[in-house]
């Protein structure tokens, strides 16, 4: 669980300066990519903004894991439902549950590159651009996925970014 969180704010701190650059769903597909495949990953990353706009119907650990698992496979959408669903006491010992808020994790990629596509499963490198700008900047970098299909659906089930 401390791996799971701590990968989300680490990825967090590198992409989180990049969104003022790219709207939710623009990603260039490179030459060869799979239209049917981008549009996967870049409906999963969006499910992220989803949480926050439907925020007042968020009701439980359970209703997070629902909306991520629209995008994710089930251990990713577990691990996000670990991290953003907090559960502790007050000062008084009451106990409360709330959604965790923070910045974004999830920022579209400069591209994807389908890999490999092979009947379930799609191995995908989301590309991300250098920084120059804001207070933190970085080099550019890549994240390597693995998306399955689940029926007609497919889903991101692993990253080797450290994020799940």
């Amino acid at each position: 669980m401390r791996v799971v969180v701590i990968g989300c704010v680490l990825l967090a701190v590198l992409v989180i300066f990049t969104a003022g650059k790219r709207k939710r769903g623009e990603a260039p597909v490179e030459a060869g990519a799979d239209r049917e495949i981008e549009e996967a990953v870049l409906y999963a990353y969006g499910i992220e903004a989803e949480l926050w706009e439907n925020e007042s119907g968020i009701r439980s650990k359970e209703d997070v894991f629902t909306l991520f698992r629209k995008g994710f496979g089930e251990k990713v959408a577990r691990d996000l439902s670990e991290y953003y669903w907090m559960e502790g006491e007050d000062e008084d010992g009451e106990k409360f549950s709330v959604l965790r808020s923070g910045d974004p994790i999830f920022i579209p990629p400069d591209s994807i590159e389908v890999l490999k596509k092979k009947d379930d499963r799609a191995d995908v490198l989301l590309r991300y651009s250098k920084s120059d700008e804001g207070p933190v900047t970085y080099r550019a970098y890549s994240v390597r996925v693995v998306l399955r299909r689940e029926g007609s659906i497919w889903k991101i089930y692993d990253a080797d970014s450290g994020l799940f």
